[in-house]
């Protein structure tokens, strides 16, 4: 009996040596989690969201290639945890006694994000506002205000899609420019665009002294554009003299040049139109000018209906002006 006990207990340890040695035989795997990580890729594999570390290298680059599901969306968190990395290792034929799990319990993973500058915005934006509406000959589309970068998931191909909302205003547009990924509207933002009608003006290209005129060899003729269109009448002031000294680079208003032989448009006690002009609005009256007026000059014209005194600039067309910003007629 002594005998066949101690046969049975060494057979127990050379069973127990044998298992051991299977073990050691077996690829060992390890695997360490951290509490969170940021990615930038579409799909997440094990290698983005844990360290791998095998002898083996066949075995740590299949582990580290092994998907773990797709990327969180903007301000989405993902988690996973240790029994889904294990059952994910499984799948692969590597069974929980060779894997050595460390670190956190579970890992949180949030979307690296990047941005979709301004320019990007604007020039979709007006492309598709030029396709879908193209401006008048000459006019052209502006935009009213810069928008702010479109923050959107980094590492994937983000798509702009623009539309054209609703816009009471006449002569402006409003285009809403969606950023999607994977068909998933990620963020949008709206630009308004204004309809803008060329203007020419003349600039000075040197000095214009006092009582100098306006020519083509001083001058330089400029477009802008503006929110209405200029009036048919308007012509170059060439000829005309300056009131006051021009400088080079200073845009010539009608209001700093007079023909070079004045006529007189206005007589003392006569009755004229007096006339304030918006970009959007024109209100006018009626005054009694209290001096006589070359075009240009500023003189003293009585309010009919009030009474009340201003000082107005005399006009091409014999109206006068308010010549002091806020004054009313």
């Amino acid at each position: 009996m002594k005998a066949l006990r101690w046969i049975l207990a060494a057979a127990a340890v050379l069973l127990a040596a044998s298992a051991a040695a299977a073990d050691d035989a077996l690829p060992r795997l390890r695997v360490h989690l951290p509490r969170t990580v940021t990615v930038e890729a579409d799909a997440i594999r094990l290698g983005m969201i844990s360290v791998v570390r095998a002898e083996d290298e066949a075995l740590e680059r299949l582990a580290t290639d092994l998907p773990m599901g797709r990327s969180p969306w903007d301000r989405e968190e993902l988690v996973i945890d240790r029994p889904t990395v294990l059952g994910r290792l499984a799948s692969q034929g590597l069974k929980g006694d060779c894997v050595e799990l460390t670190g956190a319990d579970r890992v949180v993973i949030t979307r690296r994000h990047a941005a979709v500058g301004a320019e990007d915005l604007v020039r979709a934006a007006k492309a598709f506002l030029e396709e879908q509406s193209p401006a008048p000959k000459g006019c052209a589309w502006r935009l009213l205000r810069e928008p702010e970068a479109l923050a959107v998931p980094a590492g994937g191909k983000t798509d702009l899609v623009p539309r054209r909302l609703p816009r009471a205003v006449d002569g402006e547009a409003c285009i809403e420019v969606a950023a999607a990924v994977e068909g998933r509207q990620i963020g949008a933002v709206q630009l308004v665009f204004r309809l803008g009608h060329p203007h020419y003006r003349l600039v000075a290209v040197a000095d214009v002294p006092v009582g100098s005129p306006v020519r083509p060899d001083n001058t330089e003729m400029q477009t802008v554009l503006k929110d209405q269109p200029q009036p048919g009448t308007w012509a170059p002031p060439y000829g005309q003299v300056a009131l006051r000294p021009i400088r080079a680079g200073e845009a010539v208003d009608p209001n700093l040049v007079r023909p070079s032989q004045p006529q007189l448009l206005v007589r003392r006690n006569d009755n004229v139109v007096m006339r304030i002009t918006g970009e959007l609005f024109q209100v006018t009256d009626i005054g009694q000018a209290q001096e006589n007026g070359y075009q240009g000059e500023l003189i003293r014209v009585r309010n009919v209906g009030s009474g009340r005194i201003i000082i107005a600039r005399v006009m091409a067309d014999g109206s006068v002006e308010p010549a002091f910003a806020g004054a009313q007629p």
